[in-house]
């Protein structure tokens, strides 16, 4: 079975300083071999993008091999290196679940969140999300807040 692996840094310098391109290509490739998957050279995706927007162009023909059925997974070395922004990162998973790709990350971060069931992703985190406040979780209504006899009562009143 063959696996893309998508890499992403958003700026030489943290190309640089930071999680470099191909320290995430190692790792994911890594990942790929005890996952079961074969790599060829033309799915490695290594992009130096912002990850605010899902507007780039090696994801974009990352996505189109997704939807062509061309591979059988997609290896990432975080959450953070596919998307910044939370939504983004659902809908891509939900996305790829659609055309039966499995979504696979070396590492998880802080924060994280099971979704097991939502959107085919075993881990993913928050902390793009809430570093951009684009995750607001609402508080709950207030008839939800009080005593379950309360709210009873309450879901009675017309």
């Amino acid at each position: 079975m063959k696996a893309a692996i998508y890499c992403r840094v958003s700026t030489e310098d943290q190309e640089k300083e930071g999680t470099s391109l191909d320290s995430q290509l190692e790792a994911c490739l890594r990942k790929a071999k005890e996952l079961g998957y074969d790599v060829p050279q033309e799915l490695i995706f290594k992009e130096t993008y912002s990850g605010l927007s899902l507007d780039r162009p090696q994801l974009t023909t990352l996505r189109s091999k997704a939807r062509n059925r061309e591979i059988a997974a997609i290896i990432v070395y975080t959450p953070d290196r596919l998307c910044r922004v939370g939504e983004d990162i659902l809908t891509l998973a939900k996305e790829f679940k659609l055309y039966g790709v499995r979504l696979a990350f070396v590492k998880e971060q802080e924060g994280e969140l099971l979704l097991r069931g939502v959107a085919g992703v075993e881990k993913f985190s928050l902390v793009g999300s809430m570093e951009f406040g684009a995750l607001s979780i609402p508080e709950p209504p207030l008839c939800r807040r009080l005593e379950p006899r309360r709210h009873f009562a309450l879901s009675l009143r017309w």
